[in-house]
């Protein structure tokens, strides 16, 4: 081991960056961002979702977060990473390929089988709907190149107090579903 000019102490030698090697795709959890639907639509692979309990209005509610990967260029949200008391959030452009999150709504409920196909998704207000509660629900265009056939697994759950309440990415047999796949629907398309 080296050591600095003048000085005892050891300098650790630093490692050089390392390259996928080519023939790989490297990897990550890391999502770029959260899809804006303000911004416009998204073009995005979804893969796995991660399920936990509501935080913004009633924590007995689940909040799903859809991972995917983006197939063309999109606006997404960021957290500043300084974040100040209000919860003020940034903007940066996805391009095709990276690892994106999308909020699921109510109004998103028929992406959940379109594991592994192309989706388009964008806000869609002739689909909005009075749901009673003062507040109309958001609605969305959900569209998609291929005929949806695998449920979105859900790969992470982390419900406490919304533990008994379904979500839209369950399984028909909650509680049973492998989650280290995909699950593939049977009986008829939806």
């Amino acid at each position: 081991m080296a050591t600095s000019k003048n000085n005892t102490t050891p300098v650790k030698p630093q490692a050089a960056p390392v390259g996928v090697p080519q023939g790989f795709e490297e990897r990550t959890s890391d999502i770029v961002g959260v899809w804006d639907p303000d911004k416009g639509p998204i073009f995005f692979v979804p893969s796995h979702a991660a399920v936990g309990d509501g935080k913004k209005f009633d924590k007995t509610k689940p909040s799903l977060l859809i991972f995917g990967k983006l197939t063309a260029d999109c606006a997404l949200k960021v957290k500043a990473r300084d974040e100040d008391e209000d919860g003020a959030s940034g903007t940066v452009q996805g391009k095709a390929g990276d690892l994106v999150g999308v909020w699921a709504k109510p109004g998103m409920k028929d992406i959940a089988t379109l594991c592994g196909v192309e989706v388009f998704l964008t806000v869609d207000p002739s689909k909005d709907r009075d749901t009673g509660k003062g507040k109309k629900m958001k609605g969305y265009r959900v569209a998609s190149k291929d005929e949806p056939n695998t449920l979105i697994p859900i790969r992470s759950d982390r419900r406490d107090l919304s533990k008994g309440t379904r979500c839209f990415l369950d399984a028909p047999d909650y509680g049973k579903t492998p989650v280290n796949g995909p699950v593939p629907i049977s009986g008829p398309k939806l």
